[in-house]
């Protein structure tokens, strides 16, 4: 299918605004989590919010716990509108402050003194994934916003609207690639997580400077899983907080988590033509392993 006529940003959220980093008063010890869409953000979302407070079961919404800045949330809504009830707000309640993006440097600002966690996964899974997360938004949410984002009519569609427009997935690695070994940086993946969850929360707090008591762990362990987060699915599927409008339907953020989800949707075709593009976009073998399967970042 050729999508170069197709207008593909229909099928995405009307407005994000990363002209907001600008007014950051960036602080020592902030924490921002960077990616594209579906590589296990939310996760660590609610990785790095347990950690911090030792295991909070009575939060509302991750999203506000840990803000995404660049969302506009309704119409005509402005930057500062947010900020400030951030900063009367969420900002105020931690020891640190945590923010999700889906923007990357140099739209946001790389600071020495910010510690910036970078997850990664399996590219053909996410691409699974964000296809199902894209077709659950809520109709109060689309008819906020004029009918975006539209549902995608077909996989076929959104496959080809990816690969030959958006490609987010590349393009954020490769902006993060040249930071990878930067003290206050740290590349995380959804394999590894899936592996060994209770490893990688100790290197995610170790990397936070965190001292976690052993009679937080198994609280933290605990919220930290799929199993909690599915049971309490309602905290990570997002809402316009001041309208009160939810932005996902019931069972639109935490899905499978599944490694190897892709292969009941890609066509043998599709397969090809996302390895040839991936070859492309990543030339170093190491690197699109790692992407791939987690492990040792070279």
């Amino acid at each position: 299918m050729n999508t170069q006529n197709t207008n593909c940003q229909q099928y995405l959220p009307p407005a994000w605004s990363s002209a907001i980093f600008a007014q950051f008063d960036w602080k020592a010890g902030d924490v921002v989590i960077s990616s594209a869409a579906k590589q296990g953000t939310t996760w660590m979302q609610n990785i790095v919010h347990q950690l911090r407070t030792g295991g909070d079961a009575d939060f509302e919404d991750i999203n506000e716990e840990c803000p995404r800045p660049e969302f506009v949330e309704y119409p005509g809504q402005e930057d500062r509108e947010r900020l400030e009830r951030w900063e009367n707000g969420v900002f105020k309640k931690y020891p640190f402050r945590a923010i999700k993006t889906h923007a990357v440097p140099p739209k946001l600002p790389f600071e020495p003194q910010v510690k910036y966690i970078i997850p990664v996964r399996n590219g053909k899974d996410s691409l699974v994934s964000f296809y199902y997360y894209r077709n659950n938004t809520t109709e109060e949410f689309r008819e906020l916003w004029g009918g975006r984002p539209f549902p995608f009519p077909s996989f076929d569609v959104f496959f080809d609207c990816y690969l030959h427009q958006w490609r987010s997935y590349w393009n954020c690695i490769n902006a993060w690639l040249p930071y990878r070994h930067s003290e206050n940086v740290l590349f995380i993946h959804y394999a590894d997580l899936k592996r060994d969850l209770e490893g990688n929360l100790n290197r995610i707090a170790n990397f936070l400077d965190l001292e976690i008591s052993s009679g937080q762990w198994l609280s933290i362990i605990e919220k930290c899983g799929f199993q909690w987060m599915r049971d309490n699915s309602h905290k990570f599927e997002s809402r316009v907080i001041p309208l009160n409008i939810p932005i996902l339907n019931k069972g639109g953020m935490i899905r499978k988590g599944k490694v190897g989800d892709y292969r009941d949707l890609f066509t043998p075709e599709q397969e090809i033509e996302w390895d040839t593009l991936h070859q492309e976009m990543l030339p170093d073998e190491a690197i699109r392993n790692w992407c791939d399967n987690g492990g040792k970042l070279p």
